[in-house]
């Protein structure tokens, strides 16, 4: 098998990866973007530098604003924080008007708001304003940030592949098991570890043990032969790890993974062993 031009693939036309193609694409952008702000907006270059240096600072400031959601000192981009309050204003009114359609056809918005948010989002600054250089250069970092995630996204996936164990978990024990799988994939693994304990919290319930607790519900899954000695310290393990995750305490990655293993196995024999 050869390409258009008789090369073998992967010679000439992927000599680098995916990941280092779109850095480069990125970066050019970003280069390409200055530029043409600077030399070719409506205004002369040195007014079209000092509005790009302002917007510059502005991403900057928001960047850091949102990094910890601790607000930095003030900027003194007095020309783009009025067009971010009528941007803010503009999307308010786009996601009021979303939840007024919804309440016409007597669906309640409630049930719908992140994904009116998700619509609603898609609403950009206008062209030629300092805000939508402002956005372009969140989207630039965005795009350069997701290009760093995918990275490690791609490993964490084989890695969390070699963990399947045959189960039917309830709907809700379902339901955080993918919580547990983008968490870890993100990168998140304190909330991975979270949902890990839930997701045996609400297979433990849905078995029938409603009255107590999770530790309760593991002991008395213990007595009544759900769980057996291994799976019953798995899940007095997790409760515990849950329980200082929270808390912030740092978790190794091959940590979290032998948590995910564990809670399946937990999981499988939850769904596996009938009550006795």
């Amino acid at each position: 098998m050869s390409t258009d031009d008789g090369t073998a693939p992967g010679k000439g036309h992927y000599d680098f990866d995916l990941d280092v193609q779109l850095e480069t694409c990125i970066n050019e952008y970003e280069e390409d973007m200055k530029a043409w702000y600077v030399n070719g907006g409506p205004t002369d270059a040195a007014l079209s530098t000092a509005i790009f240096e302002q917007a510059e600072r502005f991403a900057s400031h928001v960047l850091k604003a949102t990094e910890e959601l601790v607000l930095p000192n003030p900027t003194e981009c007095t020309l783009v924080e009025p067009e971010l309050r009528g941007f803010i204003r503009q999307f308010e009114t786009h996601l009021v008007r979303l939840t007024s359609i919804l309440e016409q056809k007597g669906l309640s918005p409630d049930v719908f708001l992140t994904a009116l948010r998700d619509i609603a989002s898609d609403t950009r600054p206008e062209d030629g304003t300092i805000l939508k250089i402002v956005w372009e250069l969140l989207l630039v970092q965005s795009m350069r940030d997701a290009v760093t995630r995918s990275q490690k996204a791609a490993t964490r996936l084989l890695l969390l592949s070699d963990l399947h164990v045959p189960l039917n978990p309830t709907k809700r024990a379902r339901a955080f098991l993918r919580q547990v799988a983008e968490c870890f994939v993100l990168g998140l693994d304190v909330p991975c570890i979270v949902f890990c304990r839930s997701a045996i919290d609400v297979a433990l319930e849905d078995a029938g043990f409603e009255k107590w607790g999770l530790e309760g519900r593991i002991k008395k899954a213990t007595t009544s032969h759900l769980l057996d000695a291994d799976g019953k310290g798995y899940a007095m393990k997790i409760k515990k790890l849950g329980d200082e995750a929270v808390h912030g305490k740092p978790v190794a990655m091959a940590d979290v993974l032998d948590v995910i293993h564990q809670t399946l196995l937990i999981l499988q024999q939850i769904t596996q062993t009938k009550l006795g």
